[in-house]
């Protein structure tokens, strides 16, 4: 009949699923890098701001990361441009010298429309052909720390 209303989503997540997240290898290894390295980091997930600390806290990130946008921030989400479009204003960032981590085809598509370049972890459980569209291609945030030096975050 219909999706689920974003009330019930939420409380699947918050309730439900929460409990059975594990973060992504490498997580917090390659925000550490990067900011190290001086990127500007700002998080923009399709997640409400509640779900996004929550998030965040499981991949053992939200200390590393305190500027996000989340669905509270767009009108439409993923893969509508919307969040992305709300974090490059929120972090004065240009499309064309930004890069967005992501690990579905939703994000690539919002940041493309965006004017934001992808790299992409296959940890999001989708295949190549899927993400196809993204600059680079890693298993997850650890394979892109272990060739740090010849992927697109070091150029």
């Amino acid at each position: 009949m219909g999706s689920k209303s974003p009330i019930h989503r939420k409380e699947l997540i918050l309730n439900k699923y929460c409990s059975q997240l594990v973060s992504a290898n490498g997580s917090r290894e390659l925000v550490e890098k990067m900011r190290d390295q001086g990127f500007h980091l700002i998080v923009a997930s399709s997640a409400s701001q509640q779900e996004l600390e929550v998030l965040l806290e499981i991949a053992r990130v939200k200390d590393l990361l305190p500027e996000t946008t989340s669905s509270n921030d767009a009108d439409a989400s993923k893969p509508a441009p919307d969040i992305v479009e709300a974090a490059l204003r929120k972090a004065d960032l240009a499309p064309d010298k930004t890069l967005m981590l992501g690990d579905t085809p939703y994000d690539i598509e919002s940041a493309g429309q965006a004017g934001v370049g992808v790299i992409a972890f296959r940890c999001g459980g989708f295949k190549d052909e899927q993400l196809s569209n993204a600059i680079a291609i890693y298993d997850d945030p650890a394979d892109l720390l272990r060739h740090y030096d010849q992927s697109p975050l070091a150029n």
